[in-house]
């Protein structure tokens, strides 16, 4: 199978020197993620990336989380702070962003539940 060029792979560095989780980036005329990674990845990794590909973290509209550990979704707090993006998470799983959300003060409306 071929990826689309459109489809990049960010490697975010992990709590443990040698590893990493990974976020997905899709560049189109807008950006969607695939996974948020940890609270550091965002400034860590993600942003970086973005301006590698002359674009923005403006520009993130959607981020499609694959699961709710900590690992994929624990950055979009510092997403949000550049990012008017909906976050699209499992309904059985929509729980745990809602606290993240109330934590860390960005608006539960972002959050759309996918069945």
């Amino acid at each position: 199978m071929k990826v689309p060029a459109s489809f990049h792979h960010i490697k975010c560095p992990f709590r443990q020197p040698g590893y990493y989780t990974s976020v997905v980036a899709i560049l189109g005329e807008s950006i969607t993620l695939i996974d948020s990674g940890l609270k550091s990845s965002p400034h860590e990794a993600i942003f970086p990336t973005l301006e590698k590909f002359h674009r923005s973290p403006e520009e993130i509209e959607s981020i499609i989380l694959t699961h709710a550990h900590g690992d994929h979704f624990e950055g979009i707090p510092s997403i949000l702070e550049n990012a008017d993006a909906s976050i699209y998470i499992h309904e059985l799983e929509e729980h745990r962003v809602v606290d993240l959300a109330t934590r860390s003060n960005f608006e539960v409306s972002r959050i759309k539940s996918i069945t």
